[in-house]
């Protein structure tokens, strides 16, 4: 009958060291959250383990008990042991989805998610990582924030969290435009770096073309040796007054543009994307204190995505 405390051993080794040993792919002021988040992410398994482990113990008893030939022998021990367990598994399993506050994901981790929330001029990060922004002239609208397309944009410093290295990660925001919007200038929503300095970028930019007075919305990334990569689709359609949810996703081969659910991909691998510079929201950043682009309209459920690696990562 060890092979339940043999189960629950091995469960244990696959998920929680994955966790433990990734500690390591923080900061030092980001170890905390970074290592918790880990560990919650795991709980929502481990109660699948409790569960698991308690049929198991009751299956091989049972088969045990109608297996003896003195059933009443049986009984005495093993089932004085059941509302122990019974017990054990009521208490851990709420504990456990209780600790488990944080929704799981077994590819990628929420490192920055701004829900609409703004505390006077700091942008708090629901994400547990501690990447909160700063908001520059940014205003409140029915739970978004609002840009008044000259002089607004939220700004998030540089972390090690939002470094993406060469893991995959994501860049989302949630915009509306109001209606009508005459598009007549490029709008920046995710900038982090530029094309006009040097090292790498990663943006999320509506260009526009003023010989065709088009709209395109694209993805554009630079890798740390120079690989540069663009994946588009059309933008004309975004200021209908609607909510457009817009997601740029980069993977080993690939980057994709995600325009409210339907994917355009370009099969590209680029390697490290990490800087030192900020991470800007509503504008591009081209000088020390220097922001054009402004995007005149309303955003929420900003939010970043990376691949947490089990091995030493120096992203």
């Amino acid at each position: 009958m060890e092979i339940q405390r043999v189960f629950v051993a091995l469960m244990f080794i696959v998920y929680a060291q994955g966790p433990i040993r990734s500690c390591d792919t923080f900061g030092s002021h980001e170890f905390v959250t970074g290592c918790t988040r880990l560990l919650h992410e795991r709980n929502v398994r481990f109660v699948y383990i409790l569960v698991a482990w308690f049929v198991l113990d009751v299956t091989l008893w049972a088969v045990a008990y109608w297996r003896s030939s003195d059933r009443a022998a049986d009984l005495k021990h093993p089932m004085a042991r059941l509302p122990r367990r019974l017990i054990a598994l009521v208490v851990l399993t709420p504990a456990c989805l209780l600790f488990a506050e944080l929704p799981a994901s077994a590819a990628s981790t929420r490192v920055l998610h701004y829900t609409g929330a703004l505390s006077e001029k700091t942008v708090p990060d629901k994400s547990g990582f501690g990447n909160n922004g700063t908001a520059h002239d940014i205003s409140l609208s029915g739970g978004a924030y609002s840009f008044n397309g000259t002089s607004s944009y939220i700004r998030t410093p540089a972390s090690s969290t939002v470094n993406p290295g060469s893991a995959a990660f994501s860049y989302s925001v949630t915009v509306k435009l109001p209606t009508p919007t005459t598009f007549s200038r490029d709008l920046s929503l995710v900038r982090r770096g530029s094309s006009k300095f040097a090292g790498p970028y990663y943006k999320m930019e509506m260009v526009y073309n003023k010989a065709t007075g088009n709209m395109r919305l694209e993805c554009a990334l630079r890798d740390a040796a120079g690989a540069h990569a663009i994946v588009s689709t059309s933008g004309n359609a975004l200021n209908d007054g609607q909510w457009h949810t817009l997601t740029c996703s980069k993977s080993a081969k690939t980057i994709s543009l995600t325009k409210d659910g339907h994917v355009r991909t370009k099969s590209v691998a680029l390697g490290n994307l990490s800087s030192t510079r900020p991470l800007n929201f509503g504008a591009e950043q081209v000088g020390p204190t220097n922001f054009w682009e402004h995007f005149p309209g309303l955003m929420k459920k900003i939010v970043l995505t990376k691949r947490i690696s089990w091995r030493r990562s120096s992203a």
